[in-house]
């Protein structure tokens, strides 16, 4: 984990120098006073060489100091703090969403196999994982939010609702303090952006469980299980998924990257205030320390992914810690 943030960081740190050769000048704008730019100069050390840039940028990273953004002039780690418990939240309910659809999707195409049924359900499946973010949300918006108007057409609660903060995570505060009304109102909010999203992922895990599913159905307990009279239903449901949820899994696993990916655009269509949002804001701005903040959240985010991945496959098929 710790050589791929490294790794993440340089790439970042050096692709963000060429787009920017001149991060001072451009967060001080042209007609600013030469002061501030020289004070923005020596405070992120823009005139030290590369490496000595980027050690000071690391060395600052690793004490907690992950600069200050010159737009809002707030600590880009409070900022990140702040916006990232509403990414959090539409990751999980977007996960949710993608294992039980893809789970879905996935045992019934294997039982319907080289049916119209399996044709119609890969399809569909298939579809979102050619399918771009932006394609999806903005279809999504448009027949939900304007022609269907059964969602909202952006944000995380109702104009005049307000939510208490104990984890940033409306869904779960909202149960903490013992209000239904506010859960239901964000849960209200949160179900489009989420749908969108997962249907962009749970395609994966969906294929990979029907292809599980269908080479289970050669294996001698299957045929056990249907020589001794049970349903068809049964051996699908209680032997053949069960044996089958190992790949699967793994799958839905690592998907929780691709969909951290995904949030970028999802949350900016839908005016979602999470760390999607305040990147892509912080592109449009060049905010330089706000874009490495990101970024490197983003990074600890997908290693973080790949780790729980493998810790559920360890658990799923405990064969795996020999």
């Amino acid at each position: 984990m710790v050589p791929v943030l490294f790794g993440v960081s340089f790439l970042t740190f050096l692709v963000a120098r060429v787009m920017v050769p001149n991060p001072a000048r451009a967060w001080a704008g042209i007609n600013t006073d030469p002061t501030v730019i020289q004070y923005l100069t020596q405070q992120y050390h823009l005139k030290d060489p590369f490496y000595a840039q980027y050690g000071w940028y690391m060395y600052q990273i690793l004490t907690g100091d992950w600069g200050t953004s010159p737009t809002t002039k707030i600590p880009v780690l409070y900022l990140i703090q702040s916006y990232f418990p509403a990414t959090v939240e539409l990751v999980i309910v977007s996960t949710v969403i993608s294992m039980i659809f893809g789970t879905l999707f996935g045992v019934f195409a294997a039982m319907k196999h080289d049916t119209l049924v399996d044709h119609s359900l890969r399809f569909a499946y298939l579809s979102g994982i050619a399918s771009p973010p932006f394609l999806g949300s903005l279809i999504a918006s448009i027949i939900f939010t304007h022609y269907i108007p059964i969602f909202p057409t952006g944000g995380q609660l109702s104009p005049g609702s307000s939510a208490p903060r104990i984890t940033g995570i409306i869904l779960l505060d909202s149960l903490l303090v013992g209000r239904p009304e506010l859960f239901a109102d964000a849960l209200y909010h949160v179900i489009l952006p989420a749908t969108v999203l997962a249907f962009l992922g749970f395609g994966i895990g969906a294929r990979v469980l029907r292809a599980s599913m269908l080479e289970a159905l050669g294996q001698d307990y299957v045929r056990t299980a249907r020589a001794k009279g049970l349903d068809e239903s049964t051996v699908m449901w209680k032997h053949v998924l069960r044996n089958s949820l190992t790949s699967a899994t793994t799958i839905f696993a690592l998907s929780i990257s691709a969909l951290l990916g995904g949030t970028l655009v999802v949350e900016y269509i839908f005016s979602w205030s999470g760390i999607g949002f305040f990147a892509v804001n912080a592109i449009l701005n060049a905010d330089f320390p706000a874009v490495m903040g990101s970024t490197l959240i983003y990074a600890i985010g997908v290693v973080v992914a790949n780790l729980f991945a493998d810790v559920m496959y360890g658990l799923i098929d405990p064969r795996v810690k020999r």
